[in-house]
């Protein structure tokens, strides 16, 4: 699965299913990757930055989780976001 999102880092879909299994491997290392790769081939998709968001809690980056985070929120117009 890994050399197909390496093909084609632009499937956001198989980017998070994969960083589900990664984080589900404990290599919340792999998944951190795989969804970075992710977010700068899909800027507009919020739920990879909000995946993104997770993992860096799971490894202790709070500021950059925040940042994530608050990135998803940004220029929504969902007023309960």
């Amino acid at each position: 699965m890994q050399q197909y999102f390496d093909r084609h880092p632009d499937n956001a879909q198989l980017a998070t299913y994969l960083a589900t299994l990664q984080t589900n491997a404990n290599d919340n290392a792999g998944a951190l990757k795989t969804l970075q790769t992710a977010a700068d081939h899909n800027p507009d998709d919020r739920n990879i930055r909000v995946e993104l968001s997770q993992v860096l809690v799971d490894l202790h980056r709070m500021d950059e989780a925040a940042a994530a985070a608050k990135s998803a929120l940004d220029g929504t117009d969902d007023r309960w976001c």
